[in-house]
């Protein structure tokens, strides 16, 4: 019989508790490989510094939808590890979380409302921003809150960004970072 077996098996084994939920690195004890990088490089330390102050401040109020939790945004960021690209991979993530979150500061701007389907979604929307800028911005026009904030598909090579879109002519294409997508239309006013 295994030995690793027999001693996880034993009476009295204590269980190993879960990682302490992080928003940033922690630099003093780090826990993840991704910490142990962002702590040595400079680049990556600042970004998560700026993070952290962002954080810190009064963090934007989001309304339900698609826009990641930021446990959820620091365990994806966490998996950059298993990629080749694993800098490039944080940098982006950095880059792009510390874009949404700019984004869902006030003030919003009014954006044309769009017609929105998919598998998991109908219904109307706002939506603004600007693509050639990278970022389209999704409002809930009966509360006039975020519901989500896209980033153009192509800016990132090793990072999935929680939501995606593409310009499909008249009709984007936005994608969740689970693979879901639905397409929104202008609606004439």
């Amino acid at each position: 019989m295994n030995w690793l077996l027999i001693l996880l098996l034993a009476p009295g084994a204590a269980a190993v508790p879960p990682p302490v939920e992080q928003t940033t690195a922690q630099c003093g004890a780090p826990v993840y490989a991704s910490d142990h990088l962002v702590c040595g490089d400079p680049e990556l330390l600042a970004l998560d510094a700026r993070l952290a102050s962002v954080l810190a401040s009064a963090p934007p109020a989001v309304a339900d939808g698609w826009v990641e939790g930021h446990a959820e945004w620091f365990r994806r960021r966490s998996r950059c590890a298993f990629l080749e690209a694993h800098r490039q991979c944080l940098s982006e993530a950095y880059t792009d979380r510390l874009e949404l979150l700019g984004y869902l500061a006030p003030p919003k701007t009014a954006g044309s409302p769009a017609s929105c389907r998919g598998a998991d979604y109908t219904g109307t929307l706002q939506v603004s921003g600007d693509a050639a800028a990278g970022r389209r911005v999704l409002v809930d026009p009966r509360t006039g809150g975020v519901v989500g904030v896209a980033a153009a598909r192509h800016r990132f090579g090793a990072w999935t960004p929680s939501l995606a879109f593409e310009s499909g002519g008249a009709e984007p294409v936005f994608t969740r970072h689970d693979g879901t997508s639905f397409r929104c239309r202008a609606v004439p006013r």
